[in-house]
């Protein structure tokens, strides 16, 4: 990771087969002076596929992809509960 203020930027490397999701975390949030500039924050997420990317190779998570992942992980159901509005319905 690079940065931790504003202006200065988070990186990280993501390998293949990975999911993914991003939030803005509070503390970040709470960098805003005033209730307008916290109401701007934002985050822009970008990627980079090396060698390429092609449509075929990608996919959303869906409902039933979340419940596998946290399969026999304790405190999983709590998890899937919280992601479950970011996953595609199958």
């Amino acid at each position: 990771m690079v940065g931790t203020g504003p202006g200065e930027y988070r990186q990280l490397l993501v390998g293949k087969g990975v999911w993914k999701k991003s939030r803005i975390l509070p503390e970040d949030i709470a960098l805003g002076k005033s209730d307008e500039e916290k109401d701007r924050v934002g985050c822009l997420i970008t990627e980079v596929v090396v060698p390429g990317f092609h449509w075929e190779d990608h996919r959303f998570m869906t409902r039933h992809d979340l419940d596998d992942l946290f399969r026999g992980v304790e405190g999983g159901e709590e998890f899937v509960t919280r992601f479950a509005k970011h996953v595609k319905n199958d």
